[in-house]
């Protein structure tokens, strides 16, 4: 029994594409709710 290194690159880097792309677009919203609020007395 032998894993396919190939298949199992290609699972975990589908799975982690989203989670990239989500972070990527949330980051934006999720710092300038940071900044917002931190200017907010």
């Amino acid at each position: 029994y032998r894993n396919d290194l190939g298949a199992v690159y290609g699972v975990i880097a589908l799975s982690i594409i989203p989670i990239m792309i989500v972070f990527a677009i949330g980051s934006k919203y999720i710092i300038g709710g940071m900044v917002a609020g931190a200017v907010k007395e």
